[in-house]
């Protein structure tokens, strides 16, 4: 469609108020760069605003930089039958049926897109101030594979929001881009690139939604972000986004098992950096910049494939700016926006499946805790294998030393994170640890976006837990404090001083302290490996 028949068709169909158009069966609503409309409908009323455009394609010269606002663009109007997921690349140790569907995403380098779900009286009700809360989603994957479509159906929760609150929610999920795309930094690098770009979209994406969402019926002070794995990470690198003195793009934040890897050191972000310049057989970032897509695709995927277990070879790094430390350091330091609450949860056994293989000798453990820490020194090194997870014995609460690691591993990366965020927010925080066995990392995504005879509820163990979560979420973003309608249940309490949380188990919901509120978390949260 020209732009003129676009301006005939806004004269001729535009019948609701507020930006909104009436294109026959479907609506559309107005952005002012884009008229965008929505491309499906889904009984009992919600509509979908898909592949909406939050960034100009980051290609060419706009590769490797921060994410520039989108062009106006008003020849079409947008359906959301174009968009893609951003290149992904799967780490070897990683490959099973599950991560290689990632592989079968239409893919590419223009990727920045949200995906807008609003209820249908919401939307018809725009002019009804302030708007309903809104839920934006970030997803996980390593920083390196992943999308804002894979496995991430909000229709359940709504239909939740909508049984306790008439109006619901408005949930927002986005693309960001991932691996060397998204995650490069060094200091060469840094002379003519922008370090944690994949941040710099997420952030593009949330500020898009103060901009416009009171478009589709939402509240932009009422923004819950709800992030899961690498998702919830980057949500706690917001918080302390430069060095806690920035206002946080979202009011309250949800950051379920929050994943982030300790973070390298210039050295070795420069050694990152030059890696990737070698596979893709170039010398500068001017180089780079100046390829074909497919050739940064495949020195993407070469170095993620080798990444040492349980990594990702790309992800967040300190840069000077956006990041100015590891955020657990920056937490213990209050240098975080204390205005926004907090929700945080991690499961009881998150790190049962992350043991690397062949790490059956103390020789073995010893090797593997160097590759896996390679800033350490030698103090930190003896201080992790002597004290914090000494040999195995008949105290041992693991049974060999596959089992060590992997305790090593998710403590460092997941459970003391966790306990470093709750104990910074203990005032205005609470958290949740979701115990139905085994408990490992990933099963409850499934309870979040729970809906009964969807793919989820397969695997789904225990339905009422699932509900309790989804009730949890939704009474916090309207609330701002997780509540249930469950009989039995209790009543969140702040983490406090004593490190209070909600268990969920096959058994119940009770009050118990946070296991991961212990000696080793306390000696992770110093960050004492570079």
């Amino acid at each position: 469609m020209h732009i003129n028949t676009l301006l005939a068709a806004q004269t001729l169909y535009h019948g609701l108020s507020h930006g909104h158009w009436n294109l026959g069966s479907l609506p559309a609503v107005d952005l002012g760069y884009e008229v965008h409309q929505a491309s499906a409908f889904s009984d009992p009323g919600f509509y979908n605003f898909s592949n909406i455009r939050y960034a100009r394609p980051p290609i060419q010269d706009l590769r490797f930089r921060a994410p520039q606002p989108p062009q106006v663009d008003r020849s079409v109007i947008q359906d959301g039958s174009r968009g893609l997921a951003c290149l992904q690349a799967i780490p070897g140790w990683a490959t099973s049926p599950s991560t290689a569907a990632f592989k079968s995403l239409d893919q590419g380098e223009d990727c920045l897109f949200l995906n807008v779900f609003v209820p249908k009286g919401v939307f018809n009700e725009t002019s009804r101030a302030p708007g309903v809360p809104v839920v934006v989603w970030l997803h996980g994957g390593g920083n390196v594979y992943g999308s804002k479509d894979y496995q991430t159906d909000p229709y359940g929760l709504m239909l939740r929001a909508q049984e306790h609150y008439t109006n619901g929610i408005i949930f927002v999920a986005m693309n960001y881009r991932l691996g060397a795309f998204g995650w490069l930094a060094g200091p060469t690098f840094q002379t003519d690139g922008t370090a944690n770009a994949g941040l710099h979209d997420q952030r593009m994406a949330f500020e898009w939604v103060r901009k416009y969402i009171h478009l589709f019926g939402g509240d932009k002070d009422r923004v819950t972000a709800l992030g899961y794995s690498a998702g919830a990470g980057s949500i706690v690198h917001h918080l302390t986004a430069y060095g806690g003195r920035s206002t946080t793009p979202f009011q309250q934040a949800i950051s379920q098992s929050p994943v982030w890897i300790p973070l390298p050191s210039s050295n070795l972000q420069e050694v990152s950096f030059q890696a990737y310049l070698n596979a893709a057989n170039v010398s500068s970032l001017g180089q780079l910049r100046s390829l074909p897509s497919q050739a940064l695709m495949q020195a993407n995927t070469a170095l993620v494939s080798r990444s040492t277990h349980r990594q990702f070879t790309f992800g967040p790094a300190v840069d000077g700016d956006y990041v100015t430390q590891d955020p657990k350091q920056l937490l213990i330091h209050g240098q975080f926006d204390h205005s926004v609450r907090l929700l945080a949860s991690h499961a009881s056994n998150e790190g049962k499946n992350f043991g690397p293989p062949n790490v059956t000798s103390d020789a073995d453990y010893n090797h593997f805790i160097r590759d896996f820490y390679p800033s350490a020194d030698d103090k930190a090194l003896e201080h992790i294998r002597t004290t914090l997870y000494p040999p195995v014995s008949n105290t041992s609460i693991y049974r060999n030393n596959s089992e060590r690691a992997a305790l090593t591993i998710s403590d460092s990366i997941l459970d003391c994170n966790v306990a470093t965020l709750s104990s910074a927010y203990s005032d205005r925080g609470y958290e949740y640890l979701f115990a139905i066995p085994p408990g490992v990392h990933q099963q409850d995504l499934p309870y979040t976006f729970y809906h009964q005879g969807s793919n989820a509820s397969a695997v789904v163990a225990n339905s009422t837990v699932a509900r309790a979560i989804q009730e949890y979420l939704i009474s916090f973003a309207y609330s701002e404090k997780p509540t249930t309608s469950l009989a039995n249940a209790p009543d969140f309490n702040l983490y406090g001083a004593s490190a209070v949380i909600l268990s969920l188990d096959n058994n119940g919901i009770a009050q118990t302290k946070d296991p991961a509120a212990n000696q080793q978390c306390d000696w992770w949260k110093l960050v004492l490996l570079s």
